[in-house]
């Protein structure tokens, strides 16, 4: 696989493996300036190539994420005690 060879195809767009590197070591730096609790970060978005990257921004810095619904309501990450 070289730095030009396609890593990922969304929507008729490609993405090379060297833009892949690029846009999860952005990721990377974006994660450290961030207080992270307990290894576990949560990722909101849709289906995308900014998705891949964030996972793949997390598990590489070694933490653990969770998916969270994009369409969910904000009651939803409040809880019930919180309101």
């Amino acid at each position: 696989m070289g730095k030009e060879d396609v890593a990922i195809i969304f929507n008729n767009k490609t993405i090379t493996y060297e833009q892949l590197k690029v846009q999860v070591l952005y990721c990377i730096g974006e994660l450290k300036k961030r207080k992270i609790v307990n290894g576990v970060v949560g990722i909101m978005l849709s289906r995308s190539p900014e998705y891949i990257y964030w996972v793949m921004a997390v598990l590489i810095s070694g933490y653990a994420f969770v998916p969270v619904n994009v369409h969910a309501d904000e009651e939803t990450f409040r809880g019930k005690d919180d309101k």
